[in-house]
């Protein structure tokens, strides 16, 4: 996973201090943020919290100490963590399941996925999903409906699970994946209409479908045309991208 490049725009603008920072976890991409956010901000005030490493942590107290304005979660558990705690401060989640006008998920829109289907000829489709996933299951079973498509679902108890429920060996035929370096784009341009006080830009698609048309031929499923992959017809200013 690439660097979130656009965090360090607030750095330019001089609104770092007002920012704390919250890891779910020790990984790559969470700590290639947090290096450059460190390296950026000089060592300020900035307070960035690895949820990982600490205990019975108490989010409301960081937030006073540090006088943040806003908090920016990265990764499931620190943004439900935040969303449950009595803040006074905006919570900005990035990379987690939930999905409003203040979160940047890992799941591109229930309407990328459909479409996608659709063009493939598809009426039936099967999801594996976990708990954590069930409302935008849901959704998306709402959703199917306008696209003729009827969603089979099936409950995994963990990620593992999932994968073992799929009888694929050599990959996926498709996959939506978000654009790590315009994720952060968004997320700079989201802080800092905060710290401005201003309206934030129209949010730009970050997701892109990825096409093997390899695992397509094997699944004898019908190859998407080269013209058509770039404009997926979804609800939304989403323009879809490919590799």
């Amino acid at each position: 996973m690439t660097i979130v490049s656009g965090l360090l725009l607030l750095v330019q603008n001089a609104y770092a201090d007002d920012v704390l920072v919250l890891l779910s976890i020790n990984t790559t991409a969470y700590i290639n943020i947090l290096n450059s956010a460190q390296k950026a901000y000089h060592d300020a005030s900035t307070k960035v919290v690895n949820l990982a490493e600490v205990t019975d942590v108490d989010i409301p107290q960081l937030v006073r100490e540090s006088r943040a304005k806003i908090v920016l979660a990265m990764g499931d558990r620190a943004y439900m963590k935040s969303s449950t705690g009595d803040l006074s401060v905006p919570v900005i989640g990035a990379l987690v399941a939930d999905q409003n006008t203040n979160t940047f998920s890992y799941m591109a829109p229930a309407e990328m996925y459909l479409s996608t289907m659709k063009k493939l000829g598809r009426k039936n489709v099967g999801v594996v999903y976990g708990k954590h996933l069930a409302a935008y299951e849901r959704k998306a079973a709402t959703i199917a409906k306008a696209y003729g498509i009827n969603l089979v679902s099936c409950h995994a108890s963990s990620p593992s699970d999932a994968i073992n429920r799929f009888s694929l060996k050599n990959g996926a035929a498709i996959a939506i994946e978000p654009d790590k370096n315009m994720m952060g784009q968004e997320i700079a341009e989201k802080i800092n209409s905060y710290l401005l006080d201003s309206e934030p830009l129209p949010r730009k698609n970050i997701y892109r479908v990825l096409y093997n048309d390899a695992i397509l031929d094997q699944l004898q499923l019908p190859k998407i045309r080269r013209s058509d992959r770039s404009n997926t017809s979804i609800t939304g200013s989403y323009t879809t991208k490919y590799r």
